[in-house]
C-alpha cells in the first residue's frame, strides 16, 4: 500500500459509497422491496464493480476512455435509457416481495451497472488521479481496487436495512405508490446532473 496515502483514501471511498447516488437509491428500494437478504445480491455485485472500474481505470482505461467523445456519449446514453427504465420499475412496483413488478436487480446487475454509472466513474477517475501514481503497479491498482470494494461492502448494506425499516410503509397502497415515485424521482435527480454536465 506504499503507493496509497491510505487514510484519505480510505475517507474519499467511504464518502463515494456513503452517499446518495443511484447505487444507494437502489439499495434503498430495493431493501424495502425484497428485504434485506434478498436485496444483498446487488450490494455484493456493486462492490466487485466499483473495485473492478477502480482497477480498469487506474491501469488506463480512464484515460483512453475519457479521450473518446463518441465512448462518453455512448455511455451517457446507454445509463440515461438504462436509469428511465430503473425509474419506471421503482415507480410502478406494486408492494412488499413483489419482484415481479419491483426491480429485483441481483449481483451481475450489481457489477455491470457500475460500468455505465456515472458517479462511479467519476469516482473512480477521482481516485486514480488524486490518490495513486500516474502509472501505478498493478499491485497497488489492485490494492486500491479492494480498498473500494470492501468500503462499498461496509456501506451498501446500511442503505438495504434503511429500506427494510420502511417496510411497513409500503403496507398500505397509496403510501406504496408514493414512496416508489419519489424514490424513482431520486434516482434520476442523484444521477441526472452526471449525465447532462459535459466533460
Amino acid at each position: 500500500m506504499a503507493e496509497i496515502s491510505l487514510a484519505p483514501f480510505m475517507l474519499f471511498c467511504l464518502i463515494a459509497t456513503a452517499t446518495p447516488g443511484p447505487n444507494n437509491m437502489i439499495n434503498l428500494a430495493q431493501g424495502m422491496q425484497l428485504g434485506f437478504w434478498r436485496a444483498m445480491p446487488f450490494a455484493i455485485g456493486t462492490g466487485l464493480g466499483v473495485g473492478s472500474l477502480l482497477f480498469a481505470v487506474a491501469i488506463g482505461l480512464g484515460a483512453a476512455t475519457s479521450a473518446s467523445p463518441v465512448i462518453n456519449m455512448i455511455m451517457r446514453a446507454v445509463t440515461g435509457l438504462y436509469l428511465l427504465y430503473l425509474a419506471w420499475k421503482i415507480a410502478t412496483s406494486r408492494g412488499i416481495g413483489d419482484n415481479t413488478a419491483g426491480i429485483g436487480l441481483g449481483f451481475w446487475s450489481g457489477i455491470g451497472f457500475q460500468w455505465i454509472n456515472p458517479k462511479s466513474w467519476a469516482s473512480a477517475m477521482a481516485m486514480a488521479t488524486t490518490y495513486l501514481p500516474a502509472n501505478p503497479s498493478h499491485q497497488g491498482a489492485l490494492a486500491a481496487a479492494g480498498v473500494f470494494c470492501a468500503i462499498a461492502w461496509l456501506t451498501q448494506p446500511a442503505w438495504i436495512g434503511f429500506g427494510g425499516a420502511l417496510r411497513r410503509l409500503l403496507s398500505d397502497p397509496r403510501q406504496a405508490t408514493l414512496i416508489n415515485i419519489g424514490l424513482a424521482v431520486l434516482l434520476l435527480a442523484s444521477t441526472l446532473p452526471f449525465l447532462l454536465s459535459h466533460g
